[in-house]
């Protein structure tokens, strides 16, 4: 009876070995990023799978594996419930100046990671192009279900918008000179011009949640947001010069008008340096420390076209008079980026957490404008008017910044972090929109103050 028992257990054995669930940890070797890579391949093909890495090793990425509309990936983007044992392992992105930008996860709609006892560091996404905004998720970005661990969120960034485009306006024509004794053509005015406005630096450096997001200890710290791009700068047109008068009583054409100018606004700076939440995020007993957000862009500069001269005449009294220069107004600053800590703008639940020195983004400088100077003639044009940009706000919210849903903080402490300068607000909490409770929480030592649009 003893051996036909050993052999039923040894073939129940057999048979839980290709059950679901039931398969055994693939170990991946110390630093091999090949087999990591193939790992999580063969885990997306199959189904629930965990991958456990060499204890306290680290596995270097150095270029893209995939790229989609979210911007390039380190890792393969997770599409199944993986989960992968860290044990006190990094991933990190590489150092060298020429490795490309990319973030390290990206857990799509279906996928599920679960990370335990790892850190995860130096993801960035790139800088955005040309007016563009930077994309999201320079650590991890979460469209599925994210749960971490025991896991580290470090030294993570998020690309810089684009600068706006510059614009010059077209200069006008000169007038035609006059017949004997008649009066010369005008100049044409000079072409308004636009710059274009800076694009939004990249959100969320850390983490980028729009799924589901379950975090029980760690630490997310050190992760930057971009800045905004800076405003396209304007240079209005010149205004064409008057035609000349031909003969004793011929006059002289009249100058054109500079055209005006208008900076473009710079960019805002990327929100969410720790984490941005846009779904659901629980957070316990995690420590989000040193995260800061990405500075609004300069304006853009404003230049308004001079005007044309007057044209000349045999008698200086019949002389052509000089065109008006151009306005300009200068672009306004960006603003800094909000929420250093966490933006929330969904459901959030944050117990027995550590929020503190993390510092919201500055807002951008205001553009320089420079008046178009009035042409020359029997009467000089005006010069124009100029207006400079004024600077943008610095962003709020330093610790934590809330702009819709829920968020229940209970058993935490939010001390020393700060809002942007000029005017940034809710060193400690921001609240915008929403509803925010507080229970047995320290709100206490932030810049410029600790709350704004919550009691605390």
């Amino acid at each position: 009876m003893r051996r036909i028992a050993l052999a039923v257990v040894v073939a129940g054995a057999a048979l839980l070995a290709w059950l679901p669930g039931a398969d055994a940890d693939v170990t991946v070797g110390c630093g091999d990023v090949t087999g990591l890579i193939a790992a999580i391949n063969a885990a997306n093909a199959g189904g629930d799978a965990t991958i456990a890495l060499g204890a306290n090793c680290t596995y270097t990425l150095t270029s893209v594996n995939s790229t989609s509309a979210n911007g390039p990936d380190g890792l393969p983007p997770i599409t199944r419930p993986i989960t992968i044992k860290g044990q006190g392992a990094t991933i990190t992105r590489g150092a060298a100046p020429a490795t490309a930008a990319f973030r390290i996860f990206e857990v799509r709609p279906a996928g599920k990671l679960t990370l335990n006892a790892l850190t995860v560091s130096n993801g960035t996404t790139p800088n955005a192009g040309p007016g563009g905004d930077a994309v999201g998720g320079g650590g991890i970005l979460n469209v599925g279900t994210l749960v971490l661990d025991q896991v580290t969120v470090s030294n993570n960034r998020t690309g810089a918008g684009g600068d706006g485009s510059a614009s010059v306006g077209q200069a006008g024509g000169n007038g035609g000179a006059g017949g004997q004794n008649a009066v010369a053509g005008a100049g044409a005015n000079g072409g308004q011009a636009a710059g274009s406005t800076g694009g939004h630096g990249g959100n969320g450096a850390g983490i980028y949640n729009a799924g589901t997001l379950t975090i029980t200890g760690g630490a997310i710290t050190g992760n930057t947001t971009g800045a905004g791009g800076k405003g396209g700068a304007a240079t209005g047109g010149k205004g064409g010069d008057g035609g000349n008068g031909l003969g004793v009583s011929g006059r002289g054409g009249n100058g054109g008008s500079g055209g005006s100018a208008l900076g473009g606004a710079g960019g805002i700076g990327g929100a969410g340096a720790g984490l941005l939440n846009t779904a659901t995020a629980t957070i316990t007993g995690t420590t989000l420390t040193n995260n800061s957000l990405g500075a609004g862009g300069a304006g853009g500069a404003a230049t308004g076209g001079g005007g044309g001269n007057g044209g000349t005449a045999p008698t200086p009294a019949n002389a052509g008079v000089g065109g008006n220069g151009g306005s300009a107004i200068a672009g306004k600053g960006g603003a800094g980026g909000t929420g250093a800590g966490i933006v929330t703008t969904s459901s959030t639940t944050v117990g027995t957490a550590t929020i503190s020195t993390n510092a919201a983004g500055a807002g951008g400088a205001g553009g320089v404008a420079a008046a178009g100077v009035g042409g020359s003639g029997r009467t000089a044009g005006t010069t124009g008017s100029a207006t400079a940009g004024g600077a943008g706000s610095g962003g709020s919210g330093g610790g934590l910044a809330v702009g819709g849903g829920l968020t229940k903080i209970t058993g935490s402490t939010v001390t020393q972090n700060s809002a942007g300068a000029p005017g940034g607000v809710g060193g400690g909490i921001y609240r915008l929109s929403g509803t925010v409770t507080l229970q047995t929480t320290t709100v206490t030592a932030n810049t410029p103050d600790n709350c704004s649009g919550v009691p605390c």
